[in-house]
C-alpha cells in the first residue's frame, strides 16, 4: 500500500462503495459528498507517505468515486429501493416493537387488508344484516368493527345506522376499553351498570383469530333485559363471524368469482328463513347453483339417535321428502363421522352401500358430495348434492359447499333452538297438548277457511266428570294423572288435521275442520266411549273416569264465529245438567242426528 500510495490502494474501491450505498440509500448530494470526503481525506495523506499528487492520480481517485455515488442514486431512483428490516416505506414499524415482530404485523396486516370487504355490495350486505339484528333486540345501533390486524387495531366498518361514527356513543369504561377488553379476553363486554344506556360487545371468530367485534347499544338501559341481550349476542356474533369469512371468501377465491356471488347473495336469504323448511329449501337452490350438480338434498340430523330425516330436497329429486338417513349409509356416515364426502366416480360404489338408506330406490348417480353441517361437538344435519355424470361434482364443488353448510348450521342451530322454545311455550306443560293460545289462532283459521271455502268446522267442549272430588279424595297428582290419560284418549280419537287442546282447568277443546255437525258428535261420542272405558291406575287403585261434551258447527248450528264457542259451551252446560257422561249438540237432538 505504501509503495503504491493510498490513491492507488483498495482504500478507493472501500470509500467508492460506501459512496454508492449512501446514494442508493439516500440522494444525489449525499453520495457525493461521501465520495469527496473520502476523496480529500485520501488526497491530504497520500503525500505524507509516498509524494506529492499529479494530474492523473486525481483524476484516477475522483473518477470512481464519483460514478459510485452517482451511479448508487440513479439506481435508487429507477425504484429499486430496499427495504427497511423487512418494512416497506409505507408502512413504518409499530412503536416499541422490534423489526421481527414488526414485519409479521405487516405481513398480517396486508393480509387483513386483502380480506376486508371494502366492496358496496358487501358493505350492503353487512348493513342489512345489522338492521335486522338491531330491529330484533330492539336496540337503538348495532354497530360492527373489523380488526385490520389479527389481534390489533379496529376500526368501525358497518353500522346498522348506515353512518360509521360512534362519537354519539358514551360509556363507562369508554367504548375503546371495552373493545380492548373483548378482543383480548375474547368475552362479552359491557359497561357499568350506572350509565343510564347499555353497550354490550361481543367478539367475532376465535381466540387465535378475531375478526372483530359487534356491539349493540340503547340509549335507554331499561328497554332491553341485559341477560337476554348477551345470549342473543353472543349468538349474532358467531352467525357475523361466519357472514365475514364468506365475504372473505368471495373477495379471495377469483377462479370461484360467480359461485362466491351466489354464495354472498344466499347469505342474506339463508340468514332470513324463518322456519327449518324454509331455510332446506334456500340451501338446496344454492348448492345446486354453487356445484353444478343435479340433485340436492337437505338433511336433518339426530347425534344421540344416530339417525336423520330428509328434510327437503330439489325439485327434480327422486327422494321423498321425510325419508329416513341411517348411521350405515353414506350419508349417515358423513355425519356420525364428521367427514366431508366426495366421490367422483359413484358408479363404482357398491351396490349394497346405500346413499341414505337400505333399500331406497335405486337410481343412476354419477358423483356425489355429502357436507355435514357442524356445530361445537354435534352434527345437525348435511347438504347433499349429487349428479348424473361422473365428475360433475368434485373435491372444489365440495369446498365451496363447505361454506355453505358452515353459513347453513349457524342458521339451522337458532332456528332449532327456536323451533323448541315456540313448541314449549304453546303446549300444555303437563299434558302436553297445544295451549289456549295456540287453540285460539287455529279457531280463527278454521272460521275463516270455512268462509272461504264453504266447509263446515265444528267444535268439541269436554269437562272431566266430578274432577274437584278426584283431587279432594286422590290428591292433586292424581289429578294430573287423569288429566294426562283423558288427553290421551281424545288424542287417539281424532285425525290428524284436528286439533286437540287442553282449554283451561280439566276442560279440553278439539277442533274439527272440513266436519259438519253429525260427523262432529259422531267424534265426541268416540272420545266418551273411549274414556269411560279405559281404567286410569292412580296410587295403586284404578279410577273410572267420565266426561260431558257439548258440540257446535260453524254454520250449521251457530250462525257467526263468535256464537261457534258460545253454542258449544251451552251445549256442555245442558249435558253435564243432563246428569252428565253424555254428549250434547247445540240447536239439534242428539236422537236427530243419529247418534
Amino acid at each position: 500500500m505504501i509503495g503504491s500510495g493510498l490513491v492507488g490502494s483498495p482504500l478507493v474501491g472501500l470509500i467508492a462503495s460506501v459512496a454508492g450505498v449512501v446514494g442508493l440509500r439516500f440522494r444525489l448530494r449525499t453520495g457525493i459528498a461521501v465520495a469527496a470526503i473520502g476523496g480529500a481525506a485520501l488526497l491530504f495523506l497520500d503525500p505524507w507517505l509516498v509524494h506529492p499528487h499529479t494530474l492523473a492520480s486525481v483524476a484516477r481517485l475522483a473518477v470512481p468515486l464519483a460514478c459510485a455515488a452517482i451511479g448508487g442514486a440513479l439506481y435508487r431512483r429507477g425504484g429499486a429501493r430496499p427495504e427497511r428490516s423487512g418494512i416497506a416505506r409505507a408502512d413504518p414499524p409499530t412503536p416499541h416493537r422490534d423489526d421481527a415482530h414488526s414485519a409479521t404485523t405487516l405481513a398480517a396486516s396486508r393480509r387483513a387488508r386483502a380480506d376486508m370487504p371494502d366492496d358496496g355490495l358487501e358493505l350492503d350486505v353487512v348493513q342489512r344484516f345489522l338492521r335486522d339484528m338491531r330491529t330484533t333486540l330492539g336496540s337503538d345501533e348495532v354497530l360492527l368493527w373489523r380488526s385490520q390486524v389479527a389481534g390489533g387495531h379496529l376500526h368501525l366498518f358497518a353500522s346498522s345506522a348506515g353512518s360509521t361514527t360512534s362519537a354519539h356513543i358514551r360509556t363507562t369504561p369508554p367504548v375503546d376499553a371495552l373493545l380492548d377488553w373483548t378482543v383480548r379476553q375474547h368475552l362479552v363486554a359491557g359497561n357499568s351498570s350506572e350509565d343510564t344506556a347499555l353497550f354490550l360487545s361481543a367478539p367475532l371468530g376465535t381466540p387465535d383469530r378475531v375478526h372483530g367485534v359487534l356491539g349493540v347499544y340503547a340509549r335507554e338501559r331499561g328497554t332491553m333485559d341485559h341477560d337476554r341481550t348477551k345470549a342473543e349476542l353472543t349468538r349474532y356474533a358467531d352467525r357475523a363471524a361466519k357472514l365475514l369469512e364468506l365475504l372473505a371468501d368471495g373477495r379471495s377465491a377469483q377462479r370461484y368469482r360467480a359461485r362466491s356471488s351466489v354464495l354472498l347473495k344466499a347469505a342474506e336469504r339463508i340468514q332470513n328463513a324463518p322456519d327449518t323448511g324454509a331455510l332446506g329449501h334456500t340451501v338446496c337452490q344454492v348448492a345446486l347453483e354453487v356445484s353444478g350438480a343435479s340433485r340436492a338434498a337437505f338433511v336433518l340430523w339426530d347425534d344421540a339417535a344416530a339417525s336423520g330425516k330428509v328434510l327437503t330436497v330439489s325439485p327434480n329429486h327422486q327422494l321423498a321428502e321425510e325419508s329416513i338417513v341411517t348411521s350405515d349409509s353414506l350419508v349417515g356416515t358423513a355425519c356420525r363421522e364428521r367427514q366431508r364426502f366426495s366421490i367422483g366416480e359413484a358408479r363404482r360404489m357398491s351396490p349394497a352401500y346405500a346413499m341414505y338408506a337400505r333399500g331406497e330406490a335405486s337410481r343412476t348417480v354419477g358423483s356425489i358430495a355429502v357436507v355435514p353441517l357442524i356445530r361445537a361437538r354435534d352434527v345437525l344435519g348435511a347438504v347433499v348434492v349429487e349428479s348424473d355424470e361422473a365428475e360433475q361434482v368434485a373435491q372444489a364443488e365440495a369446498d365451496t359447499l363447505g361454506l355453505l353448510a358452515s353459513v347453513a348450521g349457524v342458521a339451522l342451530e337458532n332456528l332449532l333452538r327456536l323451533e323448541t322454545e315456540r313448541d314449549r311455550a304453546s303446549r300444555d306443560t303437563l299434558t302436553g297438548l297445544p295451549n289456549r293460545g295456540v287453540f285460539d289462532e287455529q279457531l280463527r283459521h278454521r272460521l275463516w277457511e270455512s268462509d272461504r271455502f264453504g266447509q263446515p268446522v265444528s267444535l268439541i267442549l269436554l269437562d272431566v266428570d266430578h274432577f274437584k272430588s278426584v283431587n279432594d279424595r286422590y290428591g292433586h297428582d292424581a289429578g294430573d294423572v287423569v288429566l294426562v290419560a283423558v288427553a290421551r284418549a281424545m288424542e287417539r280419537s281424532i285425525r290428524n288435521i284436528d286439533l286437540c287442546a287442553r282449554y283451561g282447568g280439566e276442560e279440553l277443546a278439539v277442533l274439527l275442520p272440513q266436519t259438519g255437525l253429525a260427523a262432529a258428535v259422531e267424534v265426541a261420542e268416540r272420545i266418551r266411549q273411549t274414556i269411560a272405558a279405559h281404567e286410569i291406575p292412580v296410587s295403586g287403585r284404578t279410577l273410572t273416569i267420565t266426561a260431558s261434551l257439548g258440540v257446535s258447527c260453524y254454520p250449521e248450528s251457530a250462525a257467526t264465529h263468535d256464537a261457534l264457542f258460545t253454542s258449544a259451551d251451552q251445549a256442555l252446560y245442558d249435558a253435564k245438567g243432563s246428569g252428565r257422561n253424555c254428549t250434547r249438540a247445540s240447536g239439534a237432538s242428539i236422537d236427530r242426528l243419529g247418534a
